[in-house]
Parts: structure tokens; sequence; C-alpha cells
């Protein structure tokens, strides 16, 4: 994250080019659990917006609301939102107290 407030590129920072690896031709899911964080990160890595980071996460299969939940907590932080369509239809399945809970830490922590 703190590559992208300062405008450094990924590949600049590490100094070797990610696109070698292409996340959407992963190998199938083979119930490992320590790949789930690399391939989560490669999918945002390669991904444009926010919801094509989760639909390439979602496209490797295996454990994909794991992977959907680690790629979109760094998506919204780099693309600074949830788009309006998808969190309009998360929120419809929220619990009020849910809800809450969402918008303290919000206040307390994301819009500081």
């Amino acid at each position: 994250m703190l590559f992208s407030r300062c405008s450094i590129s990924t590949e600049s920072a590490w100094g070797y080019s990610l696109h070698a690896y292409n996340a959407v031709t992963l190998s199938p899911y083979a119930g490992i659990y320590s790949h789930l964080v690399q391939e989560s990160i490669i999918a945002f890595l390669e991904s444009t917006d926010f919801e094509n980071a989760i639909r390439l996460t979602v496209s490797l299969g295996g454990d994909a609301d794991t992977m959907g939940a680690i790629t979109g907590g760094i998506a919204e932080a780099y693309y600074k939102e949830v788009p309006p369509h998808i969190r309009q239809k998360v929120i419809k399945r929220l619990s009020d107290e849910f809800i809450e809970i969402m918008h303290e830490f919000y206040e307390k922590y994301v819009r500081t």
C-alpha cells in the first residue's frame, strides 16, 4: 500500500516482472492453504479495478471466499472504494449490527 500511495510501481519496487506469473493460469486448487495469500496478491496485482480483482480471484477456483476476502481488502485500499453497485448488494445482506460495526470501523480507521 505504501508503494501505491507514493506512486511507485510494484515492479520497480521489487525489481522483477510480475507479468511473468499469470494468475489466471494457476494450477487447480489442491487444498494447500499456504498459496492462498500469494495467489490473492497476484490476482490483485494483475487487476485493473476492484471488480476485476475479485473476478480474477474467483476465476482461480478453490477457496474463493477466503481469497476474495484477501484480494478485496487489498483492492479496496488500493482503488480507494468498493463500487457502489457492489457495496449496495452487500449491505442489503448485512444485519443492522454489522452495518453499524462497518460504519464505526470506517470512521475510525479508513477516513482518518
